[in-house]
């Protein structure tokens, strides 16, 4: 079975999860919310110190800190992670909480890719990361002789 072909059962439901936390959000009138496709409090904490934020505080189900803009906090809306940059409009709040999701991507990519190279080694192989102009990333396993 491919990578890829594991990847997007994942990703539907990461999808379904996001589309469960907005009817809770709105259910609960807090429309400040802004869900993303992260699940997991240590990954959030991660990609807001890859962005350069300090005063990262991780609690069960919430995390929070400091970044140039302000105060960012994320708690748990049904099976994701939820943000708001405390105070922002809207619109600047939805972006700060997406770059977030951006720099948890890449993260999550990037161990995911680790991980591969661990696996193809230890059956023998490299796995050889190209990419293209788009920033599309393929793995090549070769054989090692």
């Amino acid at each position: 079975m491919s990578i890829g072909a594991l990847l997007i059962p994942l990703g539907m439901a990461l999808a379904s999860a996001v589309t469960s936390a907005l009817t809770k959000i709105e259910e609960q009138g807090r429309t400040e919310l802004t869900p993303i496709r992260v699940v997991d409090e240590q990954l959030v904490a991660a990609a807001l110190q890859r962005l350069g934020a300090t005063n990262i505080a991780v609690a069960p189900d919430a995390v929070s800190a400091t970044t140039a803009t302000g105060v960012i906090r994320f708690e748990r809306v049904g099976q994701v992670m939820a943000g708001v940059l405390v105070g922002a409009p809207p619109e600047v709040s939805a972006r700060a909480v997406a770059d977030v999701e951006a720099s948890a991507g890449l993260l999550a990519q990037a161990r995911t890719a680790e991980l591969a190279k661990a696996q193809a080694a230890e059956l023998g192989f490299t796995l050889i990361e190209e990419r293209n102009e788009q920033g599309t990333i393929n793995y090549v396993f070769e054989e090692i002789a």
